[in-house]
């Protein structure tokens, strides 16, 4: 473990239990029965679908030339197939199997979040590869497509999942955030005011329902894929959702030429947007796809010869949205990503080194990172919008999962439990944070649940992931991962 930045210590909070919740946790200790809390509702958040149209790649001259409302009969057409397996993006019969979890679990759910990358990797070489050898599209000529084509079929695949979403939770609004790959052009090449954004805008907007947007969604999806939207149950509260993929580090302008406007428009709408929201007396929930700070794997992968640190936003983006999770840490109810694929977090620390606020980054439904396909469900108090809990889905067999065996999903843990917490916010994220730097059952924990129960984090490198989770700024995260 490389030497920890000093800060102080938060003092452990004493364990809680009175009134009614004591009444419960006996009964539960006596009885086994979990008795559901009636003031909780839940809310359900997806992520990292990535699902891959051209599998198998003899259906991609049909779906190309289908409307997206005709791809579940064409997908209905295949009689066997083997859930992707890990190191795969999800395929037809693994999305099935998803989906039918998410349907059973919905039907107590209030609303769906989803922290992006709606599509493959590789998208728009895989759909090249795959329409080269279809006869009605031998005029693709080499792996890859480009321009108004790759634009349509891709805002179809998006178009297709989100209807699938849709259709596994009927009636409930579902906040779609787009990823890197959620993109016509290519991977962290989203073309603001471009045929994907442009095209898939009704569709996002559809599937709000009750969840209000703003007067401004169609211009600001449009510019840049970022909106904001009245909160389902809590009305004086909003769900802003921003594109991050504008301010990363790996961001090309590759098909368009406002890529850096927008990126300043953005940062300047949501800017208004926080100061509104709070000002007229509202809670912000907060969605993106890539968390703050550093990403760990990634510093890790590139520190073979000398230590190195990968940041996952650039500047001067980063250091202002920062700052701006810092200034309004107290008015964020929560914050939601994805990206990692993984189960983690992200603090947000003041000047005094104490935890302010967090991301909770969501693992993934895709398992190419080879983590157990999964997604997870979070309590929240609807009266003081308090996000109070939450529970990890997954899918136990995934070798074993096909069209004719859709495959076993259960409960993997639940925070409070998992962690020996009694709340759910920055303090006890902060709590396990410090157990990791010391090491133990916390850290064997965390190193389970990271990869959700598909094997643990190996100790070479584990440093880059607990100095990630504590430290989203340098030079605090560099003196934490390469001071040895």
């Amino acid at each position: 473990m490389r030497k920890r930045v000093a800060m102080p210590k938060r003092v452990g909070m004493p364990k809680r239990v009175a009134g009614l919740a004591g009444v419960a946790a006996l009964l539960v200790s006596v009885t086994g029965i979990c008795l559901a809390d009636p003031a909780q509702r839940t809310f359900t958040v997806v992520t990292d679908i990535h699902f891959n149209p051209f599998d198998p790649p003899d259906l991609a001259a049909r779906l190309a030339d289908a409307d997206p409302a005709q791809w579940p009969d064409i997908f209905a057409s295949l009689s066997k197939q083997q859930a992707a397996p890990f190191g795969s993006d999800t395929n037809h019969a693994l999305f099935r199997s998803a989906l039918a979890d998410l349907t059973e679990t919905g039907r107590t759910t209030d609303f769906v979040l989803v922290p992006g990358d709606l599509l493959t990797h590789r998208f728009q070489a895989k759909a090249g590869q795959a329409l080269a050898g279809a006869p009605d599209h031998r005029e693709t000529e080499g792996p890859e497509m480009e321009g108004p084509e790759m634009d349509g079929l891709a805002a179809k695949t998006a178009i297709y999942v989100a209807r699938s979403l849709q259709a596994a939770f009927p009636g409930k609004p579902i906040i779609v955030a787009l990823g890197n790959n959620d993109s016509g052009c290519g991977d962290y090449e989203i073309a603001p005011e471009g045929g994907f954004l442009q095209t898939t805008a009704p569709v996002v907007r559809a599937l709000l329902g009750s969840a209000e947007p703003d007067p401004d969604f169609e211009a600001t999806y449009v510019r840049g894929g970022y909106y904001s939207a009245r909160h389902p149950t809590r009305p004086q509260d909003r769900i802003v959702v921003i594109n991050d993929i504008l301010w990363s580090a790996k961001y090309r302008d590759g098909c368009s030429d406002r890529g850096d406007a927008a990126a300043g428009e953005m940062m300047a709408w949501l800017e208004d947007r926080l100061g509104a929201t709070v000002a007229a007396g509202g809670r912000i929930w907060l969605m993106r796809h890539i968390p703050a700070g550093f990403d760990a794997f990634g510093s890790v992968r590139a520190s073979q010869q000398a230590c190195t640190s990968v940041v996952y936003l650039r500047a001067p983006y980063r250091d202002r949205f920062h700052a701006l999770l810092r200034t309004y840490a107290g008015s964020i109810e929560t914050s939601l990503t994805g990206h990692t694929h993984h189960d983690s977090y992200r603090l947000w620390t003041d000047a005094a080194g104490s935890a302010v606020g967090f991301d909770k980054v969501v693992p993934a439904i895709s398992p190419v990172y080879d983590q157990n396909p999964s997604y997870q469900i979070f309590d929240y108090d609807p009266q003081s919008g308090r996000v109070t809990d939450f529970r990890t889905r997954y899918l136990t067999n995934l070798a074993d999962t096909s069209l004719d065996n859709r495959g076993l999903w259960r409960e993997e843990y639940r925070f409070t439990e998992a962690y020996a917490q009694d709340h759910y916010d920055a303090a006890a994220v902060e709590d396990i944070w410090q157990g990791l730097e010391a090491g133990g059952a916390v850290a064997e924990t965390f190193s389970r649940l990271y990869p959700v129960s598909h094997g643990t984090l190996p100790a070479d490198g584990f440093a880059a992931y607990v100095c990630a989770i504590g430290y989203i700024d340098d030079p605090a995260f560099n003196t934490c991962w390469c001071d040895r």
